[in-house]
């Protein structure tokens, strides 16, 4: 039998990355955080730090990411008011699980009671994590079904206190989103590159390394590819361009670099918010803390419609347009 190489896939876009479609609707979005606010003028010589990512304080406590993850999830199911029973799919994405085996979605399962028909999903995902755990929870739902995504990181547990690089720049946030199966469709855009994946990594026991340089290099060589995709699709799916711009908040310099480029010259300043002044980098929890923090009070008054965009460790990178409804964001649960 001759073999014959498959034709090129349709399913690329312009800049090489994977376009896939999944269909749901966001019903609410909340946060956790500590309640601690630990300010990097704590940390001995962290001051020239702080310039360049423009992190000033960050959340820090004693609690995991699955129970930052279970209070935000708490605050979602009474915002939506489903029925535990009525929830079919929990999706967990952390990379700071308290152990390995089982996965941490499992606990947030018995945590809440949820019954024995909902499917667990865990997925070890960083900074891209929100956008892939939207296109997994969404892909996992018939019509008319329910998920609650699960995703959060406490990465300041496994940073070494000495360390400008890291200690300075990361924080802890927790988030829930609830999710329905709806016919509204969103065109998801996924890159991957595993020659990066030690670039930013934590093994065993160890402290999370990450060399800077690769990192903005990384960030330089993708994300700017990713953003012209997902504006484009803006434009003829599902309709219109996004009235904000969600970037994961990995520090000031990037967001920076990211607001000047020509492609983005259109938007407000406004239009990109940022919150890693107050919070710092709060890995794969940094799109949802960004809604539920700087545009709850907007979305209490009409729609709007988002892009998201998500970049880290793998490396991994992803992007999204999608809308959401009045009332979707939930204020922050401090614990």
């Amino acid at each position: 039998m001759t073999y014959r190489p498959a034709p090129r896939r349709s399913n690329v876009s312009k800049s090489g990355l994977n376009i896939s479609v999944a269909r749901g609707s966001i019903r609410t979005i909340a946060c956790a955080v500590p309640a601690f606010s630990r300010s990097n003028d704590l940390i001995p010589n962290a001051s020239k730090a702080a310039q360049v990512t423009g992190v000033m304080a960050r959340r820090h406590g004693p609690n995991s990411g699955a129970f930052l993850c279970f209070a935000a999830a708490r605050r979602a199911i009474a915002a939506t008011q489903w029925p535990l029973n009525s929830i079919d799919t929990l999706v967990m994405v952390t990379q700071t699980p308290e152990r390995l085996i089982p996965g941490q979605g499992y606990d947030v399962h018995a945590w809440l009671g949820l019954p024995a028909s909902c499917r667990v999903i865990d997925v070890n995902a960083g900074c891209a994590g929100y956008v892939q755990g939207l296109w997994l929870a969404m892909r996992s739902l018939d019509y008319g079904e329910r998920a609650l995504l699960l995703v959060g990181d406490t990465l300041s547990h496994v940073c070494d206190p000495s360390d400008r690089a890291t200690a300075p720049l990361f924080g802890d946030a927790g988030s829930a989103t609830a999710i329905e199966g709806t016919g509204e469709a969103h065109r998801f855009f996924f890159g991957t590159d595993g020659t990066g994946n030690d670039a930013l990594s934590q093994s065993g026991h160890s402290t999370l390394r990450m060399k800077g340089a690769d990192v903005f290099a990384f960030t330089l060589r993708t994300v700017p590819g990713l953003v012209e995709d997902v504006l484009a699709a803006a434009v003829v799916f599902p309709g219109s361009r996004p009235d904000y711009l969600l970037f994961h908040q990995a520090n000031a310099f990037m967001l920076n670099h990211f607001a000047a480029m020509p492609i983005l010259q259109e938007f407000k300043p406004e239009q990109i918010p940022r919150n890693v002044a107050e919070f710092g980098n709060c890995s794969s929890a940094s799109i949802p803390l960004l809604v539920c923090d700087k545009l709850g009070p907007l979305l209490d008054k009409a729609p709007l419609s988002v892009a998201m965009f998500g970049y880290g460790a793998g490396w991994q990178w992803a992007g999204v347009n999608l809308g959401l409804g009045p009332g979707v964001s939930c204020p922050l649960v401090e614990v």
